[in-house]
């Protein structure tokens, strides 16, 4: 889910295709800057999560702490993540936690236009265009 609307594979949100297939099977997921608040519903292999299981799951690259989810909400949330690539590693919890394989999800936030690599490379050449028309009327300032 991405502001509370659900985005299915294939599903168009603002004029780009989100999920072209599904997150178990690409383990990736790019989200525009504008994009930080999402939502991933967990389920197991029977489907979608009944009543009686829980996940435990953390962030690597925010936060090193084992979150549990609630029974009645497999529901992973986030809000306002920088922009960064990040690993949700998810397994299941209770008794057989310490056996229970982990999942992992690549997370990528990408930053706004404004804080990209060509726009600092924009940022750096305007810096250094006016320093050098600065330096040429101080030299002609100087000639008169």
């Amino acid at each position: 889910m991405l502001f509370d609307k659900e985005i299915g594979i294939g599903t168009e949100y603002e004029g780009r295709v989100i999920l072209k297939e599904s997150l178990d099977k690409s383990r990736r997921l790019v989200l525009h800057s504008g994009e930080r608040q999402f939502t991933i519903q967990m389920g197991t292999n029977q489907g979608i999560a009944d009543n009686n299981v829980q996940f435990s799951y953390r962030l690597e690259g925010f936060s090193d702490n084992w979150i549990t989810t609630n029974p009645n909400d497999p529901n992973i949330s986030f809000t306002g993540l920088p922009a960064g690539t990040y690993t949700l590693v998810v397994k299941i919890s209770g008794d057989d936690a310490e056996k229970a394989a982990e999942s992992r999800l690549e997370i990528i936030i990408e930053p706004p236009f404004y804080a990209t690599w060509w726009a600092y490379a924009l940022y750096i050449l305007i810096a250094l265009l006016v320093l050098y028309l600065w330096t040429r009327h101080e030299k002609k300032k100087l000639n008169f």
